[in-house]
């Protein structure tokens, strides 16, 4: 009698695993997403199920997220920001990789994107020498800097805390277009990963989107810089101020004043230099301020 049982229960668990398995067959994850992008542009990685799976990673070239699915719209959903870096990544054919488990079975999908080489003009600027020929001193305090500004870009907050578009973080013409190609008194430099928005001097800057501020500074190139988190490695910062509002910690809504422009660090005159990083990886800001940025995402 207890050998029948046992039989009756391991058809049963085995009736139950077919069950399960074609049930996340059925009900696959709908994964959409460009098939071209240029380099140093951000893009949307849409994802959308009928079901609640468990768990969805995503792994895109050296980052790695996990993204809770909503409920919205008759279906589970979500939204994340993915992006190429103009002086760290290359063109060529790049792969997403989306993980989803239900049930304790995993199901894989990977779509390839080609990334597209970037055009870019060339910038000329000369500065004060002690910015370019840097002191054995100066090198030092720069690596101490950066190793704060990369524990900061690898956060990868669960929650989405921002929404589209993005905000202008300050008045004025954009001087310096991202992945602009600088020389410096002569010397070729890396690519600009940025906007520089000529504000003027004391101009008032405000949160591009809602988030948690992370880091404020004075670093030696950046000058007094403010870095926003608004979650799934969304990073906003702006660089050259002239005084900083906010502290670290504090929450801030989208358009919530955080400082004035300025001139700090290396600049050859007042503006803001906005940035945005996503996964680490530093786009182009000017998309998400506009139509690219849809609203509701």
């Amino acid at each position: 009698m207890q050998r029948i049982v046992i039989v009756c229960l391991l058809l049963l668990g085995q009736g139950f695993f077919m069950d399960s398995q074609a049930w996340v067959e059925r009900n696959v994850l709908h994964i959409d997403l460009p098939q071209t992008i240029v380099l140093g542009e951000p893009f949307f990685l849409g994802m959308r199920s009928p079901v609640h799976f468990k768990k969805v990673r995503i792994d895109w070239l050296d980052t790695g997220m996990s993204v809770p699915l909503k409920f919205k719209n008759q279906a589970y959903a979500a939204h994340v920001l993915l992006g190429t870096d103009v002086k760290r990544h290359t063109p060529g054919m790049k792969t997403v990789r989306v993980q989803a488990e239900k049930y304790g079975i995993t199901r894989v999908q990977e779509r390839v994107i080609r990334v597209r080489d970037r055009q870019a003009p060339v910038q000329n600027l000369t500065v004060s020498k002690d910015k370019v020929a840097l002191s054995q001193a100066a090198l030092d305090r720069h690596q101490r800097e950066q190793q704060a500004v990369r524990k900061v870009l690898s956060r990868i907050s669960p929650g989405k805390m921002w929404s589209c578009p993005f905000q202008r973080p300050a008045a004025g013409d954009i001087s310096s277009a991202y992945g602009l190609k600088r020389v410096l008194n002569g010397k070729p430099r890396s690519p600009h990963r940025g906007l520089d928005i000529r504000s003027g001097d004391q101009a008032p800057v405000t949160a591009a989107n809602a988030g948690l501020v992370v880091l404020t500074a004075d670093h030696f190139f950046a000058g007094k810089s403010v870095y926003i988190d608004h979650g799934q490695g969304v990073i906003s910062m702006y660089f050259h101020l002239s005084s900083i509002a906010v502290q670290t910690g504090q929450h801030l809504a989208k358009g919530e004043f955080l400082g004035r422009t300025g001139s700090t660090g290396r600049a050859t005159g007042p503006h803001l230099h906005f940035g945005i990083s996503l996964g680490r990886a530093l786009v182009n800001p000017e998309p998400l301020l506009g139509d690219a940025c849809p609203r509701g995402f």
